[in-house]
């Protein structure tokens, strides 16, 4: 049904590709820039990306099954999907973020206000208990 999605000079290409991409990550998880969570996810995708390209049978089992007309049309379709699932959890992410943020600056106003209070010889709020 489906032909050769990667041809002989495709196929090392996106082998080296996957493999520089997993030492960059692994060179970021060193340098502390990336989290082991995310590590972990994106070599993940590396990973899946060598198991496509090295056996073109699952992915095209793959496309049969989700009803692609083209094993190209499955990766495009997992990897939108993929994409979409990683920006919903970026943006719980910066969600709770931004709430401790909030928290945060609000303590540092209190502190700020006890702390002027106490250089101009005023009582602390907190000593009036």
């Amino acid at each position: 049904m489906f032909g050769s999605m990667f041809g002989s000079t495709l196929r090392p290409i996106v082998i080296v590709i996957a493999v520089l991409f997993s030492l960059f990550i692994l060179n970021l998880l060193r340098a502390r820039r990336i989290k082991e969570f995310y590590t972990l996810v994106w070599l993940g995708v590396a990973l899946l990306i060598l198991v496509f390209v090295s056996f073109e049978g699952i992915l095209i089992f793959l496309s049969s099954r989700l009803g692609a007309t083209s094993p190209s049309i499955a990766v495009f379709f997992l990897a939108i999907l993929f994409l979409l699932f990683l920006n919903i959890g970026f943006s719980m992410k910066i969600s709770e973020l931004e709430d401790d943020r909030n928290v945060l600056v609000q303590k540092m106003a209190i502190l700020e206000q006890e702390l002027n209070q106490t250089r101009k010889g005023l009582p602390s709020p907190r000593d009036k208990t």
